[in-house]
């Protein structure tokens, strides 16, 4: 039993001994370093589509909250709501609904038709 451990003991040896030759060595820093300078460029690449994204969700929310505010101010502090401009915006609202729910009818109407 001792002398088939011994021998699976050389066995390996040899085997981690031919692996470790100067010329897999060599590769292996080679591939190591080509791996992480492809790396490096993907992270420069990645991090500046995160600092493009961060910088587009930072500019929309500027806007939205100068949109939103322009909209309060104009809507409901320059002019009071009264009850006609509450049926005005009702009416507003009833009426894109119902065109949006048209086109959506006749989109998936004509969709089925071709097919």
């Amino acid at each position: 039993m001792k002398a088939a451990a011994v021998d699976a003991g050389e066995r390996s040896y040899s085997l981690i001994k031919s692996l470790t030759t100067p010329e897999n060595i060599d590769w292996l820093e080679t591939t190591v370093l080509q791996f992480m300078e492809l790396c490096r460029e993907y992270w420069t690449l990645a991090s500046g589509h995160m600092l493009h994204a961060a910088t587009v969700g930072a500019n929309s929310a500027v806007a939205l909250y100068g949109s939103a505010q322009e909209f309060v101010i104009v809507n409901f502090i320059n002019e009071p709501v009264t009850l006609d401009r509450l049926k005005e915006w009702g009416l507003t609202l009833s009426t894109f609904l119902q065109e949006t729910a048209i086109y959506y009818y006749n989109t998936v109407r004509n969709a089925t038709l071709a097919n």
